[in-house]
């Protein structure tokens, strides 16, 4: 089974309708109209580029014969949601577990970017730190996405890697009970 299907658009491309297989990317070729594709706004874009991803979806489990409810559901999704892309990744309580914190995505068509939030009982945020942003390239973006780690009920840890390099932030209470920047640790 593929961990990823790839669709590559092209203006043309004698590859166009076929699919290509690695150990696990399977890589759909399809004719697309960049020029009128970037003569459009922004919102019409993200609607062509939708439903130009949903048919060639549909070519491709046509081809490996799957099910296409999946890709029916995750296109309706995205309508309903009207192309928000932003979701939680990880939660982790800390020891007293009176805070929450989570890594949450957000994914425009400029950027993909990645917070840490942390919130109390009630789902109040009491801390908010950008921790990544990247252009747009999937592939780049989820490689780098970090944990997150309650060191005990007061320290939280964001481990990750950038460039290659490891680095581990720190977060601790300060005097109000706020969340707020301690330390940064950098690992080679």
């Amino acid at each position: 089974m593929y961990h990823y299907i790839v669709i590559k658009l092209s203006d043309g491309d004698t590859r166009d309708g076929t699919m290509e297989l690695s150990s696990s990317v399977l890589k759909y070729y399809d004719k697309f109209d960049f020029k009128f594709f970037y003569s459009c706004s922004e919102y019409k874009r993200k609607e062509i580029l939708l439903e130009q991803l949903f048919t060639s979806l549909l070519k491709v489990c046509e081809l490996n014969r799957w099910s296409i409810e999946p890709f029916e559901r995750a296109r309706a999704k995205v309508l309903e949601d009207n192309f928000q892309n932003s979701y939680v990744l990880s939660r982790k309580f800390n020891q007293s577990r009176n805070l929450k914190a989570c890594l949450v995505a957000d994914h425009c068509s400029t950027q993909f970017s990645l917070a840490l939030v942390v919130t109390d009982l009630s789902d109040c945020e009491v801390f908010r730190r950008q921790v990544l942003v990247e252009e747009p390239d999937e592939f780049l973006f989820n490689c780098q996405i970090g944990s997150i780690r309650w060191m005990n009920k007061e320290l939280l840890r964001y481990s990750f890697r950038d460039k290659g390099i490891a680095k581990t932030v720190e977060f601790g209470l300060n005097a109000d009970g706020l969340i707020s920047h301690n330390k940064a640790k950098h690992k080679v």
